[in-house]
């Protein structure tokens, strides 16, 4: 809302009153120390229906889960787990002629 009406006085001034750098300045000031607030207040705003949609979003997985039961394998460590899940994951594949192939 302050954006919308320190735009406005942005504009007005340039329209009407061209000659007045002052308000111009003032209003360019009012902008961007309203921005950080801006982001802010918008942030909240949308984590509100991000929240919702992760929680769909997590229901779904975790009943695909329940109904597919897949081989799960727990990788650990600090370094060489994209090597090993590429390795085990190609393995896995020759074993079984009807998985897809990536």
């Amino acid at each position: 809302m302050l954006l919308v009406i320190t735009a406005a006085i942005w504009a007005f001034s340039l329209l009407h009153r061209p000659a007045q750098p002052l308000v111009l300045w003032a209003s360019i000031l009012v902008l961007f120390q309203a921005l950080p607030l801006v982001i802010v207040a918008a942030e909240r705003a949308l984590s509100l229906d991000e929240a919702r949609r992760q929680a769909r979003f997590e229901a779904q997985a975790y009943a695909r889960f329940r109904t597919v039961h897949p081989l799960t394998i727990g990788i650990t460590g600090s370094y060489g787990k994209t090597t090993t899940k590429t390795i085990l994951a190609s393995l896995l594949r020759s074993s079984n002629p009807f998985s897809p192939r990536h």
